[in-house]
């Protein structure tokens, strides 16, 4: 039994912050008196929650959510800590949301980059195979001029980007079409 009560005690850090918060400044409250409450803290969080269990199971539910806790208060004869309790399941309930939002917009936002990503990664294959090519990538693949796609009715890999072949072509993808030498 010792050894239950061990594992449901609560954090003791917590129960001070708690404690300090609601005393008034130079207050001082007794070791013993520290473990009391820790100790009352505990007994009324098992009964709340087991009032709210017998609600849960009265109603042919599983599961205790937020209104179910809110609920047990009145049944316990807490009225005072309706109010407070719907106003932190509420704000709870908004910073969710938020989260949620957060989340959605950072992945969406990691999508648009690797979607950019690809015209870039052509025009680099197109500029490593041909060094002396000048790319400029575009956002549009059809406005990209520096590479030239060879489509193959049979291939899946139809449009596969590969360097200028003609003068005509280079000079477009702004090759220099001068030898080396005269540089």
């Amino acid at each position: 039994s010792t050894k239950m009560a061990d594992e449901l005690e609560l954090p003791k850090a917590v129960v001070n912050r708690i404690i300090k918060d609601a005393l008034p400044e130079g207050v001082n409250i007794a070791k013993d008196a520290r473990t009391s409450m820790g100790v009352a803290a505990r007994v009324f969080i098992s009964y709340v929650t087991a009032m709210a269990n017998d609600n849960v199971l009265a109603n042919g539910k599983k599961i205790i959510n937020g209104k179910d806790i809110i609920d047990a208060m009145e049944d316990i004869e807490f009225p005072q800590f309706v109010e407070p309790l719907k106003a932190a399941q509420s704000a709870f309930q908004a910073e969710q949301a938020a989260k949620k939002a957060k989340r959605q917009a950072a992945k969406s936002e990691a999508v648009q980059p690797a979607t950019a990503s690809t015209t870039t990664g052509a025009a680099t294959i197109a500029s490593s195979i041909v060094p002396s090519a000048v790319v400029a990538p575009t956002n549009n693949p059809a406005e990209d001029t520096s590479t030239t796609s060879i489509p193959q009715a049979s291939d899946p890999l139809a449009s596969v980007a590969v360097p200028p072949t003609s003068t005509e072509d280079s000079v477009k993808a702004g090759m220099d079409t001068a030898p080396d030498a005269e540089q």
